[in-house]
């Protein structure tokens, strides 16, 4: 029996937790539990409270924007820093410029393959 794939996502848009969790759904059956949050104060309580197998980022939330969000990402723990996946539609010069080119990066309407690369590449999953 394979093991529960614990995941924190930072998304406040219902359209796109729907996507990610019927995409995570149509992956890992029910194997994933997923903690949800639009709030990034509330996402940094959970990220250094609870641990969790990979981290799906918004950059633009209810309470932060990208350079806000960016900001909190850099300051998270190494071992947190390599779970996390950048879920956004910024171009690709904004989040260089934000410095986020070191985290695993899929775009807002990624597929399931793309989904299940970027677990694979921060260890989430096999």
């Amino acid at each position: 029996m394979e093991s529960t794939i614990r995941l924190l996502i930072l998304e406040d848009a219902p359209v796109l937790c729907d996507m990610l969790t019927d995409r995570l759904t149509g992956i890992f059956q029910d194997r994933t539990q997923n903690e949800i949050t639009g709030r990034l104060a509330q996402f940094k309580e959970l990220a250094f409270s609870d641990e969790f197998d990979a981290v799906i980022v918004d950059l633009n939330v209810l309470d932060a924007n990208a350079p806000k969000v960016a900001a909190v990402l850099h300051d998270l723990p190494a071992p947190i820093q390599e779970k996390v996946i950048v879920h956004s539609s910024e171009p690709w010069s904004k989040l260089k410029g934000l410095g986020l080119c070191k985290f695993a990066i899929i775009p807002k309407a990624a597929s399931r393959f793309e989904l299940k690369g970027a677990l694979k590449k921060v260890g989430a999953v096999d």
